[in-house]
């Protein structure tokens, strides 16, 4: 009985699946989180009675619970911080996957303190609902792997060695095998 081996090529073409795999997971556990942003909101909704919260406190407290999240949204947002000079598809997907992560940790947690701040301060619940639909949407548009986010990133990282043509970086934006087999 013979060994299975795997060459250069079945591995570049194992990790093309991966780093597409990676990046459309996280695609789904972002709309998944946002959805569910937007469900607490409905439960808020539901839970909460009517308020007579005067309207800055009704609609300053949800309002600023947005903007600290947008802030930390393009502040944490999945960029690289430096030049790398690495053509690396692998390297590249784990730093998008773990600064991702990082900004969806951010991003969240203004939602969830606006979630319990609206039942301590009995805040009226169609300003809670919008604002929480508001966090998923923005949670959801800004850290979606794009094309355009996804080139944007290759190019930052790999600095004067980006080269569209490059195996490595052609694996990683669009996860197929290279046409090229050398």
């Amino acid at each position: 009985m013979r060994g299975v081996t795997l060459d250069d090529r079945d591995m570049k073409y194992y990790y093309a699946v991966l780093t597409h795999s990676i990046t459309k997971s996280l695609d789904i556990v972002l709309l998944t989180v946002a959805v569910a942003l937007g469900f607490f909101g409905l439960t808020a909704w539901i839970i909460l009675p009517d308020s007579q919260a005067p309207l800055v406190e009704a609609l300053g407290i949800p309002a600023a619970s947005w903007l600290v999240a947008l802030i930390l949204g393009l502040i944490l947002r999945p960029f690289p911080t430096k030049l790398t000079g690495k053509v690396d598809a692998t390297a590249m997907k784990g730093a998008i996957a773990k600064k991702t992560m990082m900004a969806f940790c951010g991003i969240t947690w203004p939602a969830l303190i606006l979630f319990v701040l609206a039942f301590l301060l009995h805040l009226p619940r169609a300003f809670v609902l919008l604002a929480m639909i508001a966090h998923g949407a923005t949670l959801f548009l800004l850290l979606r792997s794009t094309d355009q986010r996804l080139e944007q990133f290759a190019e930052t990282w790999c600095g004067d060695h980006y080269n569209p043509a490059n195996p490595e970086i052609d694996t990683f934006l669009h996860g197929t095998r290279s046409v090229s087999f050398d």
